[in-house]
């Protein structure tokens, strides 16, 4: 079960590298399998609009690549929350598009203003864009796809042949060579994150490089140095740069940071560094990490604190899930178990971790539905119960089972 680090916000934005809790409608099990998937660029050969020269699409998402924009387009339900939703029952709602205008339509990259909307089962979405455009870039930039994959892409739509389209290539990283003089784009990623590193070869100006967001209501950075681009109550947050030079076989850090330089226009500021060698330019994650043990982990809510320590909540039937020594319980109860867990805000520990809820016979669930953490970092749940033994407290409300 992957975690990835977020920006304590009302809702959570997309699968990206910048972005926070993938929204992926898999069963549990597929879950790992998904988010190690490389992220696979698709060549435009009159799929979508011909401005369009590669795309990928995942769950919830699709990114459009042109030689001066890169165009995300996500889909959020009509409250703004993203696109996977629960039923009250707990389970997951299916993607059934009762209406749906396609979002790889003209329309969509190129006009975010006019999203594309869909009806889906208990839930409306719509395609919101939100797109990065290179300021100054070369007219004559090219974007190439690397690393052919095996698999091809075919439409067979309508009877009409001259519509099909087939042995579509697929491609792991697609490079925009000279964006700007002496800077090369590089775009790969997994299905649940999007990379993208700027290239300088010695002697090229990282000043060039300038890009701005349109489709935003307002773009800032926070006091971690992140850039966030606000869309109504969501929030895409790509993390500081990361800039680094490779000297006898190792990565030596060079200080950087974003700057913005008005009306949704963005920079980057790099200290000094060796011209005379290349500099990666690399916006990144703060962290990633796996938790969970070897059966199936289900996570369903997920928040952050003040201090950027990260609270999960989900199912567990791992008798091997983690916890921590002293939590309030250590030992599987041998069916499904509820998990509370804490990790450090760089992801690199647990600060606790345990099982929670009754005893569970077969039939039984503890199912925990929604997450909170107050200023003082205690943390709240509900969620629903059929165990006579679920713990209580003497004295509450209500200490049996109704």
């Amino acid at each position: 079960m992957p975690v990835v680090s977020q920006q304590a916000a009302p809702a959570p934005v997309g699968p990206f590298r910048q972005s926070a809790r993938p929204a992926v409608a898999l069963f549990p099990d597929a879950r790992n399998a998904y988010g190690r998937l490389p992220l696979t660029f698709e060549a435009n050969r009159g799929q979508v609009d011909s401005r369009v020269r590669f795309f990928s699409r995942g769950d919830g998402y699709q990114i459009f690549l042109t030689p001066k924009e890169t165009v995300f387009a996500l889909a959020v339900g009509a409250d703004g929350a993203p696109a996977a939703p629960h039923l009250p029952n707990g389970k997951r709602a299916k993607n059934k598009f009762e209406t749906v205008r396609p979002a790889s339509s003209a329309a969509l990259p190129l006009t975010p203003s006019t999203p594309t909307t869909a009806r889906m089962v208990n839930r409306t979405v719509k395609m919101v864009a939100l797109r990065m455009r290179l300021l100054g870039a070369r007219a004559g930039a090219s974007l190439a796809g690397e690393g052919e994959q095996s698999g091809k892409v075919n439409y067979f739509r309508g009877s009409d042949p001259r519509r099909w389209r087939a042995s579509i290539s697929l491609y792991s990283r697609v490079r925009s060579r000279d964006v700007y003089p002496g800077v090369d784009l590089l775009y790969y990623g997994s299905q649940r994150q999007l990379e993208y590193d700027f290239t300088l070869r010695p002697g090229a100006d990282a000043g060039a490089i300038r890009f701005a967001y349109t489709g935003a209501d307002k773009l800032e950075l926070n006091a971690q140095g992140d850039l966030v681009a606000h869309l109504g109550s969501r929030r895409f947050v790509q993390r500081a740069p990361l800039a680094y030079q490779e000297r006898q076989g190792k990565r030596v850090s060079v200080a950087s940071r974003f700057t913005l330089l008005g009306a949704g226009r963005v920079g980057f500021v790099v200290a000094a560094y060796d011209h005379k060698r290349p500099l990666v330019l690399d916006p990144s994650l703060v962290y990633s990490t796996y938790l969970g043990g070897t059966a199936t982990d289900s996570p369903s809510r997920i928040a952050i604190d003040s201090t950027q320590n990260a609270y999960v909540i989900g199912t567990t039937t791992s008798a091997n899930f983690p916890t921590t020594t002293g939590a309030y319980r250590t030992v599987f109860n041998g069916h499904n178990d509820l998990f509370v867990t804490k990790l450090n805000a760089s992801g690199s520990g647990l600060i606790y971790s345990t099982f929670f809820g009754g005893s569970n016979t077969n039939t039984g669930i503890d199912a925990p539905f929604a997450l909170a953490v107050d200023d003082v970092n205690c943390v709240y749940i509900t969620g629903r119960t059929n165990s006579t033994d679920f713990p209580h407290t003497t004295g509450a409300y209500q200490t049996s089972l109704a």
